[in-house]
């Protein structure tokens, strides 16, 4: 009898150890992982609205659909944030859209609840070619919140005082320079002139009364 349970207990000791690892491993194996991107990690796109989806392997966990717990961020090289920060959850899927910027590297930053109730998160890059016709988006210095006003960069107050000019230049830039006129400088002469013809007058008359003065003497 002892020799029978010296057998049977390291076998069931062993399927003991194999159920826990089983029990523990269960929970990481239900979360609902990533099987599909778009666009796809290191892709080239040319569409300057991109549509951003995320496929798992499982239904999401959306309570109450308001997709709390959601998010799919896009930047660019600068960190520049573009969208609106609004997620469509889809059974298995979650997805945005995005309008984009100027050509270059941009990443995708992803969150999901998983069917499980896990919070997963994950991120890729993909490559942006701009089409000549497309007019970039402005990127936003912070993360979108749906339904919230973008919040875009604000330039510096050193490259605003460079790029403004100060009053003393607006205003000459506004007022034409006053250059002498050819009417004040008549008026001024012309002034002169009669000045000049009256005191002649002044002086003719007076020497016309003295010889005039004179001559009524004489007689």
């Amino acid at each position: 009898m002892d020799r029978l349970a010296r057998l049977v207990r390291p076998a069931a000791t062993g399927l003991f150890a194999l159920f826990a690892a089983m029990a523990l491993a269960s929970p990481a194996s239900a979360h609902d992982q990533v099987i599909q991107t778009t666009p796809g990690a290191g892709q080239t796109v040319s569409t300057g609205t991109l549509e951003v989806e995320i496929l798992t392997s499982g239904e999401l966990l959306d309570l109450g659909g308001n997709s709390s717990g959601f998010a799919i961020t896009v930047t660019d090289e600068r960190g520049l944030f573009y969208g609106d920060g609004c997620v469509v959850v889809d059974g298995p899927s979650l997805s945005t859209t995005a309008p984009l910027g100027d050509s270059g590297d941009y990443t995708v930053t992803y969150q999901y609840v998983s069917g499980d109730g896990h919070t997963l998160s994950g991120q890729y890059n993909f490559v942006f070619e701009r089409p000549e016709d497309y007019l970039p988006a402005a990127g936003q210095s912070q993360a979108p919140v749906c339904g919230q006003d973008p919040v875009f960069p604000l330039e510096s107050t050193s490259e605003l005082a460079e790029d403004e000019p100060d009053a003393s230049q607006q205003n000459s830039a506004l007022e034409p320079a006053q250059e002498p006129t050819t009417e004040s400088s008549g008026m001024s002469l012309t002034s002169t002139v009669i000045a000049g013809i009256a005191i002649v007058l002044l002086g003719t008359m007076s020497y016309l009364f003295i010889i005039r003065q004179r001559s009524q003497r004489l007689d």
